[in-house]
């Protein structure tokens, strides 16, 4: 099963919630997508090298947490808007399955 795991914050515990857990447990590949959260005027300011900066962190963060697995581990960082985010992720990663952490 290939699974896209939406990351806009990481999250407070080291080990991921039990339905999130389940998935990590039978996927085969795993695509991590950090997008670049900004609000509107960072956003129409092309104010985003902070926020692409975070969610590099967030990413290496969520990586180092999946650490070895027995599915392929890979991930990207997404575009400042949410929305595009995710649809670039879905585009470019066929999932079988799509869950926000």
């Amino acid at each position: 099963m290939r699974l896209l795991i939406a990351v806009g914050e990481t999250p407070a515990e080291d080990t991921p919630p039990p339905a999130v857990a389940a998935l990590l447990a039978v996927a085969t590949e795993i695509r991590v997508m950090s997008p670049s959260l900004v609000g509107p005027l960072q956003w129409l300011d092309g104010d985003v090298d902070e926020a692409r900066r975070i969610a590099d962190d967030r990413l290496t963060d969520m990586l180092g947490r999946l650490g070895p697995a027995d599915a392929s581990v890979t991930g990207v960082r997404g575009d400042e808007l949410a929305g595009t985010a995710l649809a670039d992720a879905l585009r470019d990663f066929e999932a079988d399955h799509a869950t926000a952490i």
